[in-house]
């Protein structure tokens, strides 16, 4: 019985046959067969095994003497009971498997990760009387894989364990004002649409602030709230036109709160950054909001940041009246007499 050719993609259809023995070419296939590092295994139709090469010994650790005459589950693990089962039907339908990535058992019971191909063997009528499979021991490239997709899992967990921990301390530091966003279901919900820029560039500045005025003007806000927001709004779009060559900005407005939305498709900012790019005023990376974000926080009431590799997103929050600083706020929720009532007692 001639064994199938290693190094292709998938097992080639052998023919068995009685001159196929004494022939140049079935020598050859031998030789092959015998020196290949795949193990190279023939059965018949009932998955008993009639062919078994050195590299088969040393892959499942049974000698060709253990295995020959041996039923092909062997080598099977229980659980893939069924995929046998599939590929012995497939090739009595003259199907030619390829790179199929499994498991085998070796003789110790250890695991082994194998690609295999399997291929009918025909007579010399051409019926089919079995199969020939080449088998590939990949466990080694398998676990580095594995390895290497664990590293990178622990890569990102770190990335995300460290932006947490960076929109923790900064919404602290900012008393609650600025808040880092992960994605956009982190960002405010948007307001009514009052207006849109769809790009921002250094001509169009000054329309946008005048607009935003006029916007901020119609619901009553005060000098100094509209100013605020205006300078917090102004800087943002600077900031998307000087790092990142423009953007786009919306306002959307409720009775007594404006949002401004502002977008730029630059680097983003790189996240070991993030806390001296918004906190210390003139820091600036070419990238980053540098002196503007620092202004931002100190006129603008609220700040989302989203940023990343396909840019930045910032939404500032500006409403009518001044809101309390979070202190204070805790400060008159703990004056409340009910708030006293519901306390634990300290006796």
């Amino acid at each position: 019985m001639l064994e199938p050719e290693t190094g292709q993609k998938g097992a080639p259809p052998v023919e068995a046959s009685a001159e196929n023995g004494s022939t140049p070419e079935s020598a050859r296939l031998a030789a092959i067969v015998q020196h290949s590092h795949d193990a190279i295994i023939g059965k018949d139709l009932s998955g008993t095994i009639t062919s078994w090469n050195p590299a088969a010994e040393r892959i499942y650790g049974y000698t060709a003497a253990e295995a020959i005459g041996c039923s092909i589950s062997i080598i099977i693990p229980p659980e893939r009971a069924h995929e046998q089962v599939d590929l012995c039907a497939r090739i009595a339908a003259s199907e030619q498997i390829e790179s199929l990535q499994t498991e085998r058992i070796r003789k110790d019971g250890s695991r082994v990760v194998v690609s295999v191909s399997v291929s009918p063997i025909r007579d010399c009528s051409g019926k089919i009387i079995g199969a020939a499979s080449i088998a590939r021991d990949i466990t080694d490239s398998v676990r580095h894989e594995q390895e290497l997709a664990r590293a990178q899992l622990e890569v990102q967990q770190s990335a995300e364990r460290q932006r947490r921990l960076m929109s923790e301390v900064l919404l602290s530091v900012t008393g609650g004002k600025l808040s880092l966003c992960f994605s956009e279901s982190d960002l405010p919900e948007p307001l009514p649409l009052a207006a849109g820029f769809d790009q921002i560039a250094p001509d169009s500045l000054r329309e946008f602030r005048r607009l935003l005025e006029t916007i901020a003007l119609e619901r009553g806000f005060p000098d100094e709230r509209w100013e605020d927001l205006i300078t917090a709004a102004g800087e943002a779009a600077m900031n998307a036109v000087v790092h990142a060559g423009g953007g786009r900005c919306r306002i959307h407005c409720a009775e007594d709160t404006i949002q401004v939305w502002v977008e730029d498709f630059g680097t983003g900012i790189d996240i070991s950054q993030i806390h001296r790019a918004t906190l210390e005023g003139g820091y600036t990376t070419g990238v980053s909001f540098g002196h503007g974000f620092s202004l931002m926080l100190r006129t603008a009431d609220r700040i989302w940041l989203l940023t990343g590799q396909e840019g930045t997103r910032v939404v500032l929050s500006q409403g009518r009246r001044k809101p309390e600083p979070t202190w204070f706020q805790a400060y008159e929720v703990l004056r409340e007499p009910q708030a006293l009532f519901d306390a634990s007692p300290l006796y």
